[in-house]
């Protein structure tokens, strides 16, 4: 399990807390996402819109990214160490985006390969 906050641009007090989690079987990864929104995240609305601007939102299916299972193989689990580390530790590998954006991309990539 590994837990990371994700901001608004401009505003730090507006957040999410994200837990990502694993478990490994049957050759795959079955990787869940929860979130714990700051106190200005009050509403539904304003949890929808701060997440679709994560593209952590679905407005067609009226849906939060939950996680998904995806095939284990060499790709797979270098993404998966990544997403685990901690965001001090993941700079060391963002090139020069921050490891916020960074993770972003990697849920992105994760959400690409489902199986």
């Amino acid at each position: 399990m590994n837990q990371f906050k994700l901001t608004s641009i401009g505003n730090n007090d507006t957040s999410v807390e994200v837990t990502f989690n694993f478990i490994e079987k049957n050759n795959c990864f079955d990787i869940s996402l929860s979130y714990k929104y700051s106190d200005d995240l009050n509403t539904l609305e304003k949890q929808k819109h701060f997440m679709s601007n994560q593209e952590l939102y679905d407005s067609e299916y009226d849906s939060f990214y939950e996680g998904d299972i995806i095939c284990k193989n060499p790709m797979t689990i270098e993404l998966i160490s990544l997403m685990m580390l901690s965001d001090s530790n993941l700079k060391t590998h963002s090139g020069h985006v921050t490891a916020e954006s960074y993770r972003l991309s990697l849920i992105k990539m994760i959400k690409l390969l489902w199986d």
